[in-house]
């Protein structure tokens, strides 16, 4: 069973429940016209992170709480 409080994980046994999620790329890729970006889509009680150059690749699954708190901390870096 996969828990919120983790940091980060890789669950290939919950490969099926990522696949029917909607994808989108991060904006900075977009800006910057690039293909190899981070994609990211809303889970029910998950973020999940996948390459856009490996679609069918590896899935990171990260609880919301972490992520809120990962997103946060990007935005607190000097020069931003």
């Amino acid at each position: 069973m996969w828990h919120s409080h983790a940091l980060a994980h890789s669950f290939p046994e919950r490969r099926q429940a990522v696949e029917p999620l909607r994808y989108r790329k991060s904006s900075r890729c977009e800006e910057l016209n690039q293909d190899g970006c981070v994609e990211i889509a809303n889970g029910p009680d998950f973020i999940a992170v996948r390459d856009s150059t490996a679609k069918d690749g590896p899935v990171i699954l990260v609880g919301r709480n972490v992520w809120r708190r990962f997103v946060a901390t990007l935005g607190n870096v000097d020069g931003r």
